[in-house]
């Protein structure tokens, strides 16, 4: 449904949209569930809220049937049943290789996301309703910034910016190494890093979405989107069962291992994203230097939070030959 409603040329600006929307439901339905659930302490208060859950998707069913598209394609049919629908995208080589670069990134942000939580709850011993209040900054923090991360990929192209999306991720991973048991700075410092963990996690799946929608082909359209779905739920699946049996382990360096694991993972799935080829129609991938500038790395980590507040300055201007230009004017 989404290759008939989303532009691909503006598909950056629609997934984060959504992004947005999601996080600011997500903080309003916080705050409503924990009114809710605050009213007594019989099993009445979790009657009403599945009775609003059900409420809410029943309307919701009237409202779908007003969203343009989803028709039948009879001229896409004939490649969408069995295993035949399955060959263009196995065969599509490019397409292959970005799903396995991205795939490698969710397993890194899914690692680190699965941790933190129990980190905060288990290790830093924080009362539930103050990580709630955390996941809620998280959340608004996304909701915030992953605009301009949709719009830097429509604009420069969706390599560039996964590429620095996952360096962050590194390290903001990082950053939880020092959030050390039974300090009295902790806590404290938990916020900012619980905040930059979810507006990089949150954006490098943002950007994942679009990157694979710009990839895929109008034959066999069905089965490039079938292994996209089984790939992220195989990847967001096992590594946090990988997690939880580290963590069930090793208690505490379990949680390191995780974090250290994830940060890891990030850059190595970064580093391979500058084997890959742009999708059409946006310029070629900058070399690492030009995006990284790892004898910069300050100047680098300003540069993506410049991003992410917005204030990447103004698009490339075209070459000649109608291409954009390479060299970043953010930086």
């Amino acid at each position: 449904w989404l290759h008939e409603v989303v532009p691909a040329s503006r598909s950056g600006l629609y997934f984060a949209t959504e992004m947005s929307l999601v996080q600011l439901i997500n903080i309003g339905l916080a705050l409503l569930l924990g009114f809710i659930l605050q009213m007594g302490e019989g099993l009445g208060r979790f009657f009403v809220v599945y009775g609003l859950g059900i409420g809410v998707g029943l309307v919701s069913i009237a409202f779908i049937r007003r969203i343009p598209g989803g028709e039948a394609r009879p001229q896409l049919s004939a490649t969408a049943g069995g295993l035949a629908g399955y060959r263009p995208a196995l065969a599509d080589a490019a397409f292959l290789a970005y799903v396995g670069r991205a795939l490698l990134g969710m397993v890194a942000a899914a690692a680190s996301a699965a941790a933190s939580t129990l980190y905060l709850r288990d290790a830093l011993g924080l009362a539930d309703s103050r990580i709630m209040y955390l996941v809620s900054l998280g959340s608004l923090a996304v909701a915030l910034t992953v605009r301009s991360w949709g719009e830097y990929a429509d604009d420069r192209g969706t390599v560039p910016a996964l590429i620095q999306v996952l360096a962050a991720h590194s390290v903001a991973a990082a950053l939880w190494l020092l959030l050390l048991p039974g300090t009295s700075w902790a806590p404290w410092l938990a916020v900012p890093v619980v905040m930059v963990s979810a507006v990089f996690n949150a954006a490098f799946l943002m950007l994942a979405a679009r990157g694979m929608l710009c990839r895929v082909r109008a034959e066999g359209r069905v089965g490039y989107t079938n292994i996209w779905i089984l790939g992220t739920a195989l990847a967001m699946g096992l590594a946090p069962i990988a997690a939880g049996r580290a963590i069930d382990s090793w208690q505490l360096a379990g949680f390191r291992a995780c974090f250290a694991a994830s940060s890891l993972v990030g850059l190595v799935a970064a580093l391979l994203f500058f084997g890959l080829r742009a999708e059409e129609g946006q310029p070629p991938v900058p070399r690492l230097a030009e995006v990284l500038r790892p004898s910069q790395p300050l100047r680098t980590l300003g540069r993506i939070l410049w991003i992410s507040l917005g204030l990447r300055g103004p698009s490339r201007p075209p070459h000649r030959d109608g291409r954009q230009g390479d060299q970043d004017v953010a930086s």
